[in-house]
């Protein structure tokens, strides 16, 4: 009975904290599963960051400082690829943070390439033309359709 009663009263102190909580709310994310992935994406390729170009002004997306960097590529694997033209680089638009230490809660997932390392990349773009690609999975949620992997381009 004494164990019973004390498990009780531990549980009952477990759950204070919890007790003025009210529902959360976050905002949708543009999350999708591989074979999803791979359907809605034009070009699908392993490949690391050559060099970075910021395009246009600093702006505010969804409370979050951003600016528009390309970032070419270059493929070490491809395993989709509906270009015209096919190529060992490519363009990839994305927004990067102005400031990565500004915190975010509920916020957009833009890209934090390492171009240093030669990290390679999963990646799934869809095309903007023939020469530029976005993120799959849109630009909110561009952390989705890029897949840092373990090993760095040799």
């Amino acid at each position: 009975m004494k164990r019973r009663t004390l498990l009780g009263a531990l549980g009952a102190l477990m759950m204070i904290p919890f007790a003025g909580l009210r529902k959360a709310s976050a905002r949708p994310a543009n999350f999708m599963n591989y074979e999803q992935l791979h359907s809605k994406s034009d070009l699908i390729v392993i490949a690391y960051p050559a060099k970075q170009r910021i395009v246009g002004q600093a702006f505010n997306f969804f409370n979050v400082d951003a600016i528009g960097v390309e970032t070419t590529f270059v493929a070490v694997a491809t395993f989709k690829d509906k270009r015209k033209e096919y190529g060992d680089s490519f363009v990839l638009y994305h927004y990067q943070m102005v400031d990565p230490a500004q915190p975010i809660v509920d916020g957009p997932m833009f890209l934090s390439l390492d171009l240093k390392n030669k990290a390679q990349y999963l990646l799934f773009l869809q095309n903007e033309d023939n020469e530029l690609f976005k993120p799959t999975t849109g630009q909110m949620d561009a952390d989705f359709s890029v897949e840092k992997l373990r090993f760095p381009a040799t």
